[in-house]
């Protein structure tokens, strides 16, 4: 089998969960198998090993990031509060 692992359920309730409903159910068989998990990580899908290797920011990045913003005028009242009529 090429998948990380297969459930078999049986339904056993259905609940509304806002715009889908959600199915809630008891697991009658389990199996595992020898392919890596799918997993869904910072937008993308993948595997842990791929993740691993993705360059992501450091936290000094995020900072330099956020500096170089400017930062918004103050908020003179208007009619719809941002200063404008």
């Amino acid at each position: 089998m090429r998948a990380p692992g297969r459930l078999v359920c049986e339904v056993t309730r259905t609940v509304e969960g806002g715009d889908h409903p959600l199915l809630l159910g008891t697991a009658t068989h389990a199996r595992t198998g020898t392919a890596a998990p799918l997993v869904h990580a910072h937008r993308a899908f993948g595997t842990h090993a791929v993740l691993d290797l993705r360059p992501r920011p450091t936290i000094a990045d995020h900072v330099r990031a956020c500096a170089r913003r400017p930062r918004p005028g103050p908020r003179v009242p208007g009619r719809n509060g941002r200063g404008r009529p």
